[in-house]
């Protein structure tokens, strides 16, 4: 499946965000039958899917003020983890933010990482949601595995081709 976008169209209303693609087929053919269209909806919707909820929950909220996402994603790279996914949003003069984050080797987050960026955002701002399993003491092996961690994490991508924006 190799695809290109040759015209996209993004909406927003209110909290909703509304995303539409055109694509055709790298030699510039279209996509010919209601199979085909199904199979590459099914893939989307599956990357989709896996993207979603990917990585630990982090939820912060707190008076709003300049700065404070800077801070925050700051401490949050400081700390070797990755956005994966962020909402982020101001009500009444409160952020109200929310980050999907992740090893940024691939590895699973450490306990002691948490709890180091609890000590500097604050514990009583920042809550964390999330599988128990994800929250694992740090494992004693050897720095190599952490270095290499997620350069072997295997996913399948056997349905996917190539999507290109020529935007």
């Amino acid at each position: 499946m190799q695809y290109v976008v040759f015209h996209a169209s993004i909406d927003s209303e209110g909290p909703n965000a509304y995303q539409e693609y055109y694509i055709k087929h790298i030699d510039g053919s279209p996509v010919k039958s209601d199979a085909e269209r199904e199979r590459v909806i099914q893939c989307l919707e599956a990357a989709i899917k896996r993207r979603v909820s990917e990585g630990l929950k982090l939820e912060l909220c707190t008076t709003d003020r300049v700065g404070l996402l800077s801070d925050v994603t700051r401490i949050i790279r400081e700390n070797s983890l990755t956005v994966t996914r962020a909402e982020v949003a101001t009500k009444g003069g409160k952020a109200v933010n929310t980050f999907y984050v992740g090893g940024a080797s691939g590895c699973p987050v450490e306990s002691k990482t948490i709890e180091s960026i609890r000590q500097a955002i604050g514990n009583t701002i920042l809550k964390v949601k999330g599988k128990p399993e994800e929250l694992k003491p740090a494992p004693q092996d050897s720095p190599t595995r952490f270095l290499f961690g997620g350069l072997f994490k295997s996913r399948s991508f056997a349905n996917f081709g190539t999507v290109k924006s020529y935007s």
